[in-house]
């Protein structure tokens, strides 16, 4: 796990009540930790909900589509439960 981006998985996390460990574990498996927008417009955790211009992304960036991943993953354990 990248403890690099740690503080931001755990602020998304409680921000939306997940548990923050979930949020490394897609971005790894997505996008290898990566801080870069890939060209299929998708994101750093390719959600394919909303359009991410390719490319690098600031801090800022990183933490609104780790809020944003956090909010699908709730919804999605929302449903399963």
């Amino acid at each position: 796990m990248s403890k690099k981006h740690e503080d931001v998985y755990k602020q998304a996390a409680e921000k939306v009540g997940i548990p923050w460990q979930m949020l490394p574990v897609i971005h790894n498996n997505e996008t290898v930790f990566g801080m870069s927008n890939p060209g299929n417009g998708q994101g750093v955790y390719q959600n394919i909900y909303h359009y991410y211009p390719p490319g690098p992304i600031t801090d800022a960036d990183f933490l609104a589509q780790t809020i944003t991943a956090a909010q699908f993953l709730k919804g999605s354990l929302a449903v399963l439960s």
